[in-house]
């Protein structure tokens, strides 16, 4: 089994690569500054070289004040 995971540094993240590798199973993990989710183009790339069968995304913006003083912040395209 083939696993990607973004947000690959984070808390959860972390939780998820300890037990998988504990475990025989590939991850291949990716911090924000490996793999930007809002890149629409460089995630299905990335899908489509590694294909892994499940996909765990970890990626979060939890800046929760400043959310909620820039919400758009929070739902930034990266092409915007």
């Amino acid at each position: 089994m083939k696993i990607l995971i973004t947000g690959g540094k984070g808390q959860l993240a972390t939780e998820f690569i300890e037990y998988f590798e504990k475990n025989g199973i590939i991850v291949n993990a990716f911090s924000r500054e490996d793999l930007d989710i809002r890149d629409f183009n460089k995630v299905y790339s990335l899908i489509k070289e590694i294909k892994p069968e499940i996909i765990i995304n970890c990626s979060a913006y939890n800046n929760v004040d400043g959310a909620e003083r820039e919400p758009y912040l929070a739902c930034k395209d990266k092409t915007e």
